[in-house]
């Protein structure tokens, strides 16, 4: 893959270069899991990359990014659910494999609702795809992109 990042720039996020590397962020718990489920059941460990470290990727690879965190709220204030939002970018060299990969990171992600990993309470994940698949001329590779909204607790 050229130096060129397919799609970052207009995401506004910055691209240090951290090559080949799995890397997480520190920004929300909810994340690990959701990491740890798309290495193992996505088979996506090595091709699964925070959006900074997306420089030098082959695909066919996964990058994300964290789009907010808040806690939510009922009429009396603050609750114990939190939520945080997320968008994945599955990229591939061509529409069947593009296809594969993509129903692999639904599947891993949708598969945490309900579940308890580290002390945290996946109450409810909401994955919607929020582009038509993209055609990367300038890299020659295919791209989807998934909003992702998990609500979430401590337990």
């Amino acid at each position: 893959m050229s130096n060129r990042n397919i799609g970052v720039t207009n995401l506004g996020i910055s691209t240090r270069a951290i090559a080949g590397q799995d890397i997480q962020t520190a920004a929300s718990g909810a994340i690990d899991a959701v990491i740890e489920a798309l290495r193992e059941n996505a088979g996506l460990t090595g091709k699964l990359y925070h959006a900074e470290a997306l420089k030098g990727a082959t695909a066919p690879f996964v990058f994300w990014v964290q789009t907010g965190e808040r806690y939510k709220e009922d009429l009396s204030g603050p609750t114990e659910l939190e939520e945080a939002d997320f968008e994945f970018h599955t990229v591939a060299k061509n529409l069947d494999s593009l296809n594969k990969i993509s129903l692999a990171v639904r599947r891993a992600l949708l598969s945490l609702q309900g579940q308890t990993v580290n002390g945290i309470l996946y109450e409810r994940v909401v994955l919607t795809q929020i582009s038509p698949t993209i055609n990367e001329h300038e890299v020659n590779l295919y791209r989807k992109v998934y909003e992702v909204t998990i609500n979430y607790q401590e337990v």
